[in-house]
């Protein structure tokens, strides 16, 4: 990972300064108010070029930046557990929709116990993984 421009370079300068990881976060901070008002103004293809260069050398430097923001939240399930899961949720989803609540609330505690919660919103439900680390097998 060698740095291509100013930024990448200050960067490693925090990492490198004993590993500062809050001199880090902060020097990110600073560059994401930046970037996100160059973007704001019509950027230039350099510009996002740059910008989106920056943001893979964030996620390859210290791993966090580059996944789907939902993902996070679900680390520590297997693929196979979060398929499980999501089948569970239009199961659940049916249930509400033919009015056996109380099928829908033995989903919703069975996750619960397996470390998964529930976010009901007006227009979908999903999910979030509330255990640390690998939890317990998802159990139909």
């Amino acid at each position: 990972m060698q740095p291509i421009n100013e930024f990448q370079n200050g960067l490693l300068e925090c990492m490198l300064d004993d590993l500062n990881i809050s001199k880090a976060n902060a020097y990110i901070d600073i560059w994401l108010s930046k970037a996100t008002e160059i973007l704001s103004n019509n950027p230039t293809s350099e510009q996002e070029e740059e910008i989106c260069q920056n943001l893979a050398f964030i996620e390859s430097l210290l791993g966090i930046g580059g996944m789907d923001p939902d993902d996070y939240f679900k680390i520590g399930f297997t693929q196979e557990d979060c398929h499980l899961i999501d089948r569970l949720l239009v199961e659940r989803t049916h249930y509400k929709s033919i009015k056996d609540f109380g099928a829908a609330d033995a989903i919703r505690d069975h996750l619960i116990t397996q470390g998964v919660a529930i976010i009901d919103s007006s227009d979908e439900t999903y999910w979030e993984g509330v255990r640390v680390g690998p939890g317990p097998e998802i159990i139909e």
